[in-house]
């Protein structure tokens, strides 16, 4: 059995923060820790390639003060991301099925064809 490596994802929460751009939605801000994701699908990436299981995660922001005091996160440093890491203990990764990229991607408006 394998143990996970857990990482971690880190944003400064500098008066500059950009998460209030999108605060006055009816939605989560998904803008504030938007640089950090391009970071972690590199990482989720080259470890699917290495055979490793992972996930991203965003619920220990739920618990941040408790994880920034666990892993001890200077101020003004905040939780964006956690990426458990770990080799299978079963099968592993099936096949990948993938949608045509016309039922994904469209152009100037929903529903029209991209391709």
């Amino acid at each position: 059995m394998s143990r996970p490596i857990p990482r971690q994802g880190y944003k400064s929460s500098s008066a500059g923060d950009q998460a209030g751009i999108n605060a006055k939605l009816d939605r989560v801000s998904v803008v504030g820790g938007g640089s950090i994701y391009p970071a972690v699908e590199n990482l989720l990436l080259a470890c699917r390639a290495e055979g490793l299981g992972c996930v991203l995660t965003t619920l220990l922001c739920m618990c941040e003060p408790e994880v920034r005091e666990l892993l001890a996160i200077p101020q003004p440093w905040g939780t964006a991301a956690a990426v458990p890491i770990g080799y299978p203990i079963l099968r592993g990764h099936g096949p990948i099925s993938r949608r045509p990229v016309e039922e994904l991607a469209f152009a100037d408006s929903w529903g029209t064809p991209f391709a």
